[in-house]
């Protein structure tokens, strides 16, 4: 029974010591990210404004260009 008493100490300290050490690397990860990104780095979804995709200008139209016909068939089926 020493052996399961044993497991499942190590089990519970193994999972304390995970969580603390995730903990701490969030911490360190958001604090790096934050001095990135400036002082005045708020979300812009958070602030309810919705971000803007560049426009796209459509492709020049060449009037020196045949313009696109249908195709037809030939063959009559006789």
């Amino acid at each position: 029974m020493s052996g399961v008493k044993k497991t499942g100490d190590f089990l519970e300290r193994s999972t304390w010591t995970f969580a603390g050490a995730l903990a701490v690397l969030i911490l360190v990860a958001n604090t790096l990210l934050l001095s990135n990104t400036g002082v005045n780095a708020d979300s812009k979804l958070l602030d309810g404004s919705t971000p803007v995709a560049p426009l796209q200008q459509a492709p020049a139209n060449n009037a020196t260009e045949a313009p696109a016909t249908p195709a037809t068939s030939t063959n009559t089926g006789n």
